[in-house]
């Protein structure tokens, strides 16, 4: 479930833009758990660093552009503490706004995704 929340970010982030794309404009990073395509132009990080499964940054807008964009799958096992989504959510919200540096705006929205299984193995 919870990877199954995570994933489905990733996939709003991908289908919120309504432009068509082809395939060769983004590329697969795949593990035994998961498989994400992103933009060809972004830049993937899988060191784990921060606890993330990977993150992947959107190319800065301009020289002066102090923020690259980015998506993050951090996973979580909360087997036996009794969490639902809106404890996660405030639990993540908490999480980043304590980790965060130079944090100037930050929300959260509750939106509902459908989710694609053939991307989950």
């Amino acid at each position: 479930m919870k990877t199954l929340a995570s994933l489905a970010l990733i996939i709003i982030t991908f289908s919120a833009c309504s432009q068509s794309y082809k395939s060769s404009d983004f590329k697969t990073y795949s593990t035994e758990a998961y498989t994400v395509q992103y933009p060809a132009n972004w830049r993937i990080d899988t060191s784990k660093q921060n606890k993330a499964e990977f993150s992947i940054f959107s190319p800065k807008e301009t020289l002066v552009d102090k923020f690259s964009e980015n998506i993050n799958l951090i996973i979580q096992d909360f087997k036996g503490q009794n969490i639902d989504l809106k404890k996660y959510a405030q639990i993540s919200e908490e999480q980043i706004k304590a980790n965060a540096k130079d944090l100037e705006k930050f929300s959260m929205k509750k939106i509902r995704v459908p989710v694609q299984r053939s991307i989950i193995n």
